[in-house]
């Protein structure tokens, strides 16, 4: 347990040490971009040495990170010595929120630590993928790392989130069991920072004290990191033994059919009941489902545990909003000599932007669209006045000189963020093959609102409160005003003209009981407070007083947006369905939303109306608010609670650790001796071991050791490498080389594949029950313990030749 304070510390002397050059690049933010220093240098690290272990002569080791921090510590320095009079001026008025955002970080920090050290095991879900891009990050010399589940090829997803954290781990000395565990901690830790500082930025430029800033800005990590969807009540009534059968039935969610038969119980009886808030959306016909949908939120995602894309990026998302408030209130003009101005705002900007896609791909469209519009918003304010106002030429000419200035600033750095992750892209070979009109069956509103309701109110209450709605609608606005009408009504005009002229044979997606009008009800209301919230945001822009909400009406627009689309359309992947479709953009616009929610509260808080009626109904809201959040804490309390007794393995008798693979000391001794062999041994593989089904043990040693294996879990790689022919080769080979007693047969594949070491465990001889090793003179017992053998392959140039 030592390791959380080496991390913690790390990472506060090293960010402390690196703030002189964030100050002078969040130039325009009230903290300077203090809080986000720690992301930032995260950031900056990985990339170094990813760039660096792409040229094959800096290697991915101790040293060469730690030779790339000093050389960017080195740098902070000298900005430090040319503007130390302003940096400790600012370290002198601004201590307050400086010590308030540590005091936050240490104490999400240790909280998470200790929920993970209570259940610390690497051992379902996707735990075992995502440990193995950790371990074979960690343990590659230069990079692209090798797949650890497909020998011989590189890791064929957006593992760049991965990357960081290995490598804080190897500079901080962690193995990767324990660093695991200490990442899946971290990363609420530095969310929690990034949008205290984010709202205590927007809500300081909104021209509050220090004092009620500090307060307020409480609320976008409380939401961010403790509130759950509805669901949580539900599960509450259910257990409770409230409501009849036929509203069970109504409210038609898996698990929650019926009448429960205990009365007495405060939480459900089964194992991870809390897995059913993201299971809400969905239609069954007959107990069965048609529409299968994924609806995660970031507590249930700490909670569970997985280190996946869409968990790591959530630090570096709210990075780079913080990078576009900077951008967004800063005093440079955008119109062609902004990049000139500010290179290192250029360059900075490309770096975070481009980061993005390789840290979860999914992320990439919805924050290019962001930082267009904020580009467009600002540009458009920019625009110089023509005499007359009244006629429609100037309007169109604004218009058209503001899109020609967010083009010449926006793709010299979409180019520059490519071309810094262009390696990534090469190597990338994914699944989606397009988009296509959704025609299935749709969210049900009162789905919809049980998911998304919280985000939704909050954010549109604050729409509604800053809605200019004369000067949206007036005759002077009116070339704006349309444009935008015809931009958000596209989507939705596309899908019906589809709809219309496409026979359901023709039809890119047609399910039976499919509702025509349902995707319509939700998509319809979206599709209104998208226009609201852009053709808000650009007219408030011009005026410095509501710039802030100009920004944050963006963000908003743009959360709506991704949730209309979601019943509109879906990415054509391997499943078929819109499943991973709604779970990425719902938890996008989550985040979003939250944000927006996050101010929201504070500027109706703070704004009281004077009149009898709107301060009831102020007062009111605010009430709700509150009893909201109050039942949502139902759903962590309890899920956090059953996570202790997790029946998917075994607990761990002793003191709290954060080790992940302590569990199969348990569970199969010989095996977890074996591991610790591997990883203390460092042999360079392949290494072949049995292969099984998808979100099972099958694949263990691979990924609990780094060292590839000829193939793992067969369905992510279809899903990463998107052909079936050579995964159902190796298969085939794999089971052929347990089994053969060809000798040259035997030879000739393990060439084809270069395996160096054969593992043989409890998993082996359950899969090929004819294992004949023992009997190959190529081989040499190197490891022996309980139930697992290891034998070596002996290397014989000469036999292949001789076969062929």
């Amino acid at each position: 347990m030592i390791n959380p304070l080496i991390w913690f510390l790390s990472l506060e002397i090293i960010g402390i040490l690196l703030f002189p050059l964030v100050f002078i690049i969040f130039v325009n933010l009230p903290d300077r971009g203090y809080s986000i220093c720690k992301i930032f240098f995260l950031l900056l690290t990985g990339y170094l040495i990813w760039i660096s272990g792409l040229t094959h002569i800096i290697p991915n080791s101790f040293l060469s990170i730690s030779a790339l921090i000093l050389l960017t510590i080195g740098s902070s320095i000298f900005i430090f010595l040319r503007k130390r009079c302003q940096i400790i001026s600012f370290l002198r008025s601004e201590w307050p929120v400086l010590l308030a955002l540590d005091f936050l970080f240490l104490v999400v920090f240790m909280i998470w630590i200790t929920i993970a050290s209570q259940h610390p095991d690497i051992s379902h879900t996707e735990k075992p993928m995502d440990f193995g891009f950790l371990n074979a990050i960690f343990s590659s010399k230069y990079f692209p790392p090798e797949d650890p589940w497909f020998s011989g090829y590189p890791i064929s997803y957006y593992y760049f989130g991965h990357l960081i954290m290995a490598t804080f781990a190897k500079v901080t000395l962690t193995s990767p069991a324990i660093a695991y565990n200490l990442s899946i901690s971290l990363i609420p830790a530095l969310l929690a920072i990034g949008s205290y500082g984010l709202l205590y930025n927007l809500i300081r430029l909104s021209n509050a004290s220090r004092k009620i800033s500090i307060a307020y800005s409480l609320i976008g990590p409380a939401l961010l990191l403790l509130m759950s969807n509805l669901q949580g009540p539900l599960e509450l009534a259910h257990a409770q033994g409230w409501g009849s059968s036929g509203f069970w039935d109504w409210v038609q969610i898996k698990g929650l059919e019926g009448i429960h038969d205990s009365l007495t119980s405060f939480y459900p009886n089964d194992t991870w009941w809390w897995w059913r808030s993201t299971r809400v959306i969905d239609t069954l016909v007959e107990g069965s489902s048609i529409d299968y949908t994924i609806t995660e939120f970031p507590l249930f995602s700490f909670i569970l545990g997985d280190l996946h894309p869409h968990v790591l990026s959530l630090p570096f998302l709210i990075l780079f909003l913080s990078l576009m408030a900077n951008m967004f209130f800063s005093s440079y003009e955008s119109r062609g000599r902004w990049l000139t101005q500010n290179p290192l705002g250029f360059g900075v900007t490309a770096l975070i932007l481009g980061s993005i896609s390789f840290i979860n791909f999914w992320d990439a469209p919805t924050y290019l669209l962001l930082f267009v519009l904020f580009a467009f918003a600002k540009a458009l304010s920019e625009v110089p006045k023509e005499p007359s106002e009244t006629l429609l030429l100037p309007k169109i000419n604004a218009i058209r000189t503001a899109i020609n200035s967010t083009i010449s600033q926006c793709i010299p750095i979409l180019i520059l963020s490519v071309l810094l992750f262009l390696p990534f892209y090469l190597n990338l070979h994914g699944q989606v093959g397009g988009i296509a009109p959704y025609y299935g069956p749709g969210t049900r509103v009162f789905h919809f609102l049980i998911v998304m309701g919280v985000p939704v109110l909050l954010s549109s209450s604050f729409l509604i409160r800053k809605l200019p709605i004369r000067s949206i609608f007036s005759w002077e606005n009116r070339t704006i005003t349309i444009s935008i009408i015809l931009v958000s009504i596209t989507p939705l005009v596309l899908w019906l003209f589809l709809k219309i002229f496409l026979s359901n044979e023709n039809a890119l997606f047609v399910q039976p009981h499919t509702n025509s009008v349902r995707p319509l009800i939700i998509a319809l209301p979206c599709v209104v407070i998208m226009f609201l919230a852009i053709t808000s945001s650009l007219k408030l822009y011009k005026m410095p007083s509501d710039q802030v909400t100009s920004y944050l009406l963006i963000i908003l627009g743009v959360g709506f947006l991704l949730l209309m689309g979601s019943e509109l359309y879906y990415l054509l992947d391997s499943f078929g369905n819109r499943m991973n479709t709604v779970f990425k953009t719902y938890y996008q616009a989550w985040i979003l939303l939250m944000l927006v929610g996050s101010y929201g509260i504070y500027y109706l808080q703070s704004n009281k109306p004077k009149k009898l009626v709107p301060f009831l109904a102020n007062k009111l809201w605010i009430s709700l608010i509150i009893l909201i959040f109050a039942i949502s804490l139902y759903y962590p309390i309890g899920a956090i609670s059953e996570r202790k007794m997790d029946a998917h393995s075994p607990m761990i008798s002793g003191p709290l650790n954060l080790d992940g693979l302590r569990f199969i000391e348990n569970s199969d001794p010989g095996e977890y001796e074996a591991i610790n062999w591997l990883l203390d041994q460092r042999i360079e593989g392949p290494l072949l071991e049995a292969i099984g089904e998808d979100y099972s043990d099958y694949g263990r040693i691979s990924s609990s050791t780094g060292i590839p294996t000829v193939l793992g879990w067969k369905g992510h790689e279809l899903q990463w490498r998107g052909s079936s022919g050579t995964i159902l080769e190796r298969e085939a080979d794999v089971a052929e080389i347990y089994q053969t007693k060809d000798s040259l047969r035997f030879k000739y594949l393990l060439n084809k594949y270069d395996i160096k070491y054969i593992y043989v465990g409890i998993r082996e001889k359950n899969r090929y029950r004819e294992i004949n090793l023992e009997y190959q003179a190529y081989l040499q017992d190197v490891f022996n313990s309980n139930s697992v053998t290891i034998y070596k392959v002996l290397p014989n140039k000469d036999l292949q030749r001789q076969y062929n």
